[in-house]
């Protein structure tokens, strides 16, 4: 079977905006305009690389921030998230 993902990411000025775009994602999931995802947003806190939330649907895991799992591997967030500057954030779905 192929593989039909799709990864975006999304630049904020703030951790708010992203958070506001992921609650969006989670209505579209829910009113089925769209399927499964994986989602975070990131940023850095206290200079350092942060997942400030993650969503994943249908549920893989129970807790899929502390084991790494789903689509999005906890690694590769942190990897991500080094990579923005102070007070930036970013939304990856």
């Amino acid at each position: 079977m192929a593989d039909k993902s799709v990864a975006y990411m999304w630049l904020y000025d703030n951790v708010d905006s992203a958070l506001a775009d992921l609650d969006a994602f989670e209505s579209l999931h829910d009113d089925d305009v769209i399927g499964n995802y994986d989602a975070a947003v990131i940023d850095h806190e206290d200079g350092k690389p942060h997942i400030v939330k993650r969503v994943d649907r249908p549920r893989i895991n129970a807790l899929p921030e502390l084991v790494g799992a789903g689509a999005l591997p906890r690694g590769e967030l942190n990897d991500a998230a080094s990579q923005l500057a102070p007070g930036e954030a970013a939304l990856i779905a």
